[in-house]
């Protein structure tokens, strides 16, 4: 699946949230997991790549960005 990248990246900011006990944030990104999950599903038609653009290097600079 090509949007498998941003799954990604809201399990590791799921993540950092549990580990710092932003418990409210958590849960939020759970939720917004499932409606990734739930929209990438219901569009199979999506051309490969779609996602490639100016949101997936704002992802990654988010999920690798300073720490």
């Amino acid at each position: 699946m090509p949007h498998d990248w941003i799954i990604e990246v809201l399990d590791d900011l799921r993540a950092y949230a549990k580990e710092n006990r932003l418990d409210a944030l958590a849960k939020e990104i759970e939720d917004t997991r499932l409606v990734a999950q739930t929209e990438i599903a219901s569009k199979p038609g999506l051309p490969e790549g779609a996602a490639d653009g100016p949101v997936q290097p704002i992802a990654l600079a988010l999920h690798y960005g300073s720490r």
